[in-house]
């Protein structure tokens, strides 16, 4: 697409291929303010069309005036007019359907029907007969009575979660017994889930060595280490099928009370006491 300017020298180039005059080397306006120049034209173009009828008009009233005898008066000329010009626009918008004025004059609706004027009568039609007691068939309208009030139900409290079962514990006896004989330093416990066996260790002066002797006092294939402690309490429970939990804790109750809850995470049943070791 090509945009044709002329330089001030009037060389005519494409402003599109070239920002600069290839004879003289003006350099052409940017594009925007060229097609803003150009739109500047148009208006001034159309003022001037504007302003030469305009004149042309109130020349041929002045004319006019001087030939029934009046004197000459541009002034006068000019406002008939501008008179002439508004009531030939409203003549036209009460005559064109839509205008402004022809909807102010018919009271058009939103539907599009004209609504009658006040002095016309609307057509008679006959009304529907609406009062309670009617149940004819000519009424539009069928006998509504009362509604009643939809009673609201009340409001279902939503169930509370349970507390999950607690472990019962069976105690062969009602005293547990401790081990460790109040020693002090390290401490372990071992247990064989097959055999149900177990084996403890205190009062040694490296984790190591007493983790080592728990192991051997289990003296089972499958023994394990449990628990693995340090001037606390360690303690491990278990059910019938070998299912077991062991926890460590600052007294041989919490110990214990983890433990429980080890064996029962585990899905143990009725897990019971087999060791609690304590050093201090």
């Amino acid at each position: 697409m090509s945009r044709m300017v002329r330089c001030i020298e009037g060389h005519v180039f494409d402003a599109e291929q070239s920002d600069k005059c290839p004879t003289c080397g003006w350099i052409a306006p940017p594009k925007a303010a060229s097609e803003n120049q150009h739109g500047k034209r148009r208006s001034a173009a159309a003022g001037h069309v504007v302003a030469g009828a305009f004149n042309s008009l109130v020349a041929g009233v002045d004319g006019l005036l001087r030939g029934v005898g009046i004197p000459s008066n541009r002034g006068i000329s000019a406002a008939v007019v501008c008179i002439g010009a508004v009531l030939l626009c409203v003549s036209v918008g009460y005559a064109v359907p839509g205008s402004i004025f022809w909807r102010t004059s018919h009271s058009v609706p939103s539907d599009g029907k004209t609504t009658p004027k006040p002095d016309e009568k609307p057509e008679n039609k006959p009304q529907a007969n609406l009062s309670p007691g009617n149940n004819t068939s000519n009424n539009n309208q069928s006998n509504v009575g009362p509604i009643a009030p939809v009673p609201v139900p009340a409001p279902v409290p939503a169930p509370q979660p349970q507390p999950p079962p607690q472990q019962q514990s069976v105690h062969r006896d009602d005293q547990f017994e401790v081990g460790g004989e109040g020693r002090s330093g390290f401490g372990a416990i071992a247990y064989s889930s097959s055999t149900r066996s177990w084996g403890e260790s205190y009062g040694y002066s490296s984790r190591n060595a007493s983790e080592r002797r728990a192991v051997r006092e289990c003296g089972k294939r499958d023994c394990q280490l449990v628990a693995s402690f340090y001037r606390q309490c360690g303690a491990v429970v278990d059910d019938e099928s070998g299912i077991f939990g062991a926890a460590l804790g600052p007294t041989p109750q919490l110990a214990l009370r983890d433990a429980f809850a080890a064996c029962a995470a585990n899905n143990g049943k009725n897990c019971e006491i087999e060791r609690v070791t304590c050093t201090r």
